[in-house]
C-alpha cells in the first residue's frame, strides 16, 4: 500500500515493492502515526510481494504506513509514500424477493434500523430492517409497474416514497409519491403529471415536498403539501431533459442540477422556483 488505500480488518492483500541492488531477505512491519504496531514478517525473501492477511484485533485508522528493511542493514528500507486506511466492515447483506433480486436506490437510518426503497421485478418495493441488516418488514405497492428512487422521512417519521410508475386512471406513466406512517402502512398516494418520472425531492419547513424529475421530456419541479395536495409544477424547458438534485439555499431559493447528453447545468432559483444564476458544467 502506498498511501490512500482503504483495507478492511481481516482481509487478504500484497504487499509488492521492487528493489536495486539489494542482497538477503527483509523485514516488513506495520506502523500506525509514526510507530511500529506490528511485525507482518521478520524475515522474508525479497520477491517484491508478501501476501498479507490483516489481522482483525488492529485498531482502525487511517494512519497506517508499511515499512519494508534489509535483513542486512536495517537502516537501508522504504516505506509507503502516503497513509492508509483500515477500516471494519459491520456488516453486509445481499437482499433478494421470492428468488428475485433488488434494487436499492435510498436508505435512510431510523431509531430502530435502516429503510430501503427500490425496485423488485419492476415493482416499488421497500423495506426495514434492523440495526444489524437483518430485513424484518418487506413490501410491494400493488402489481403496477414502478420505481422507487428516493425516500425521505419527515419529523414525525413518517414517510414519503418518490419514484416513478404506471397510473392506471391516466393509462400513462408519472411521477409517483407515496406517503406512510412510521410504521411504513400507506397513508395516500398521488401520481403528477404524464409521461413523467420523479428522482428525488426534499422537504421543507413549512411542511411542503419538492419533487424534482422529469415530464414530457422537460425537466420540472413540484410542491405538494403533508396531504398530498399538488400546489403545483414549474417547467424548465431551456434543453435541459431531466432534474437530477436539488438543495435548500440558507437564506432562501434553491440549486437545482439538471442533466442532458452528459452536460450538467446548476441553476439558482428563489423561493417560487425563478432562475436567478445558471452554470453549465459540460462532460459530466
Amino acid at each position: 500500500p502506498n498511501g490512500g488505500e482503504d483495507w478492511e480488518l481481516g482481509s487478504t492483500h500484497d504487499i509488492t515493492w521492487s528493489s536495486v541492488n539489494l542482497t538477503g531477505n527483509v523485514k516488513i512491519e506495520l506502523y500506525k502515526s509514526g510507530s511500529v504496531v506490528e511485525t507482518l514478517t521478520a524475515d522474508e525473501s525479497n520477491d517484491d510481494k508478501y501476501t498479507w492477511t490483516i489481522s482483525s484485533g488492529l485498531e482502525e485508522g487511517t494512519d497506517y504506513r508499511v515499512r519494508i528493511s534489509s535483513l542486512a542493514d536495517l537502516n537501508v528500507y522504504d516505506e509507503s509514500d502516503g497513509d492508509f486506511t483500515l477500516s471494519r466492515l459491520l456488516w453486509s447483506h445481499v437482499y433478494d424477493w421470492n428468488g428475485v433480486s433488488d434494487w436499492g436506490n435510498s436508505v435512510i437510518e431510523v431509531s430502530d434500523g435502516y429503510w430501503t426503497l427500490g425496485v423488485a421485478n419492476e415493482r416499488m418495493r421497500y423495506f426495514k430492517t434492523d440495526l444489524e441488516g437483518a430485513v424484518y418488514q418487506g413490501m410491494d405497492f400493488d402489481l403496477n409497474f414502478g420505481y422507487g428512487n428516493q425516500i425521505l422521512e419527515d419529523d414525525d417519521g413518517s414517510l414519503y416514497l418518490i419514484g416513478g410508475g404506471y397510473d392506471s386512471d391516466i393509462d400513462e406513466y408519472a411521477v409517483k409519491v407515496i406517503k406512510t406512517d412510521d410504521t411504513g402502512t400507506e397513508l395516500w398516494r398521488q401520481y403528477l403529471g404524464s409521461d413523467s418520472w420523479g428522482y428525488g425531492g426534499l422537504l421543507n419547513d413549512n411542511g411542503e415536498i419538492i419533487i424534482y424529475g422529469e415530464e414530457d421530456g422537460n425537466a420540472v419541479v413540484y410542491a405538494l403539501s403533508q396531504y398530498g395536495t399538488n400546489l403545483g409544477v414549474v417547467a424548465f424547458d431551456d434543453n435541459m431533459d431531466r432534474a437530477k438534485g436539488i438543495v435548500k439555499v440558507d437564506g432562501g431559493g434553491y440549486y437545482i442540477a439538471f442533466s442532458k447528453d452528459y452536460e450538467t447545468k446548476i441553476v439558482k432559483t428563489n423561493d417560487n422556483f425563478v432562475g436567478e444564476t445558471e452554470a453549465n458544467i459540460a462532460g459530466y
